[in-house]
């Protein structure tokens, strides 16, 4: 294996779950928007909202750096 193509490898992996990070967060506040549909306090919701940002964050720069490393990968071949 190359130096290429291991770049490419970790940056399919980051990139695969950082994807995977994101589907979770969005999947997380679909429920809880679902619990909230009863109830007209937006308390529950904005607070699984706001535990859910930090991961869909990191989620994002994760996928972001994969991406980058999959180009570099790319570039290097």
């Amino acid at each position: 294996m190359t130096y290429s193509e291991l770049v490419i490898a970790v940056g399919t992996i980051l990139t695969v779950i950082g994807i995977i990070g994101i589907l979770w967060s969005i999947w997380r506040v679909m429920i809880a928007k679902s619990r909230n549909k009863e109830n007209e306090n937006n308390t529950v919701l904005n607070e699984a909202i706001k535990a859910v940002v930090p991961i869909n964050v990191a989620a994002l720069i994760l996928s972001f750096l994969g991406l980058i490393l999959v180009i570099f990968g790319i570039v290097l071949s």
